[in-house]
This record gives structure tokens, sequence and C-alpha cells, in this order.
């Protein structure tokens, strides 16, 4: 009669596999983390995803009553949820998914206010195709001064109006809000290209024009 064999096909070590899939799922996750933070370190500053930045200083303040302030181009545009004149919801965000934005923040009642409004209009008609115009009236109604409904009768915008107060953050804080208007170019990754405060002059309209091509 033969023996018992030895037998060849030994039942595996469960612990052993167990601690070698641990050990491999370990390494390959160590070697992910690693390989994602040497592209962040190394890729080029487009592709870095956009901060916001603090207020800086805008043009010379000499002349100035008060500190001018502005978000820095390259500076992640801050998101804001609010409802348009006809009652609809408008983010940013969403806006951007279509094409750039060009972010006003004014007030019915400024005189520059007024004066930039028609060029506004102008600037749709050109590039209605490649940006949207978020017009924000941060600054309400002021005794004396033009009213809401008078605005919108002179100058019939054909561009987006918002209410700032309807957000549930102050939007002209977080766009640095020192002088209407303010006007800031935002890309598609949400990052301010363009930046004007007060009269937007021919200088200035030429600077957006440009800037409007280069996105």
């Amino acid at each position: 009669m033969g023996g018992m064999s030895n037998g060849t096909n030994t039942p595996p070590n469960n612990g052993m596999m167990t601690r070698t899939v641990v050990i491999g799922v370990t390494v390959f996750l160590f070697a992910a983390i690693g390989g994602f933070a040497i592209y962040n370190t190394f890729k080029s500053p487009a592709e870095k995803e956009p901060v916001v930045m603090a207020c800086e200083p805008y043009g010379d303040q000499s002349e100035s009553l008060y500190p001018r302030l502005a978000l820095p181009v390259g500076s992640k545009a801050p998101d804001f949820t609010l409802k348009s004149l006809e009652g609809e919801t408008v983010t940013l965000r969403d806006a951007l998914k279509e094409k750039p934005v060009l972010v006003e923040l004014f007030a019915v009642w400024c005189s520059h206010c007024q004066e930039t409004a028609p060029i506004l209009k102008e600037v749709q008609k050109e590039f209605g195709d490649q940006i949207a115009i978020l017009a924000i009236d941060a600054g309400g109604e002021r005794e004396g001064g033009m009213t809401r409904a008078e605005y919108l009768q002179v100058f019939q915008p054909e561009y987006v109006m918002l209410d700032a107060a309807t957000g549930q953050t102050d939007t002209g804080s977080e766009y640095c809000l020192t002088s209407f208007p303010t006007l800031y170019l935002v890309n598609q990754r949400q990052v301010v290209k363009w930046r004007s405060l007060g009269s937007l002059d021919e200088e200035k309209l030429a600077e957006l024009k440009a800037a409007i091509r280069a996105l």
C-alpha cells in the first residue's frame, strides 16, 4: 500500500496573502499621492487651482480721499448667488459654464455708472457671443438720485441685472468694492483677467476689448 502523500497542493497561508495585499495597496496609494504632489508642484501657474486673493490698492492713491481697493488680476473671483430683477437665481459659477463674464458692481444713482451703462450696452452688442455681462446693483437707492426704475427706463440694459441685497453674503466686500462702478473680467476658470474702478474711459475700454479678445 502506498503511503499518504505529503501533498503538493498545500492550502495558501491566508494571513500572508492578506499582508501582501495590504502592503501592495499601501505602496500604490503612497505612489499615487506622491505623484500628484510632484505634478501639482511643477505644473504651470495657468494649470494651478486659482485662489481668492486679498484686496490690494488700485491705481494712484494720492488723489483719493479714501483707499481704492480691488481684487488682484490673477485672483479667483468669489462666487455669488443673486436674484435677477426678474426674480431668477443667477450664480457666477453656473454663468461661467457658458462663457466668460464681465462683472459690474454699480449704483443706479452713481453718475459714473450712468455714463458706463451705454458703453456696456455697446460692449454687449460687440462681444455678446464671447462674454456675458452681469451687472450687480450694490448701491441701492439714494434720496435725490436716480431710482432703479428710472435707470432701467433711461438706459434699457440688454444684459443681466442682479440685486446685491438678495445675496446671503456681502458681494461688495468680497469684491473689494470701494468705488462705483467696479468691473472685473472673469475667464471660465473663474480667474480675474482685467479690472477697472471708476469711469470707463476710452483707454480702459480699449484695454477691456483687448482682454476680451485674449480670452
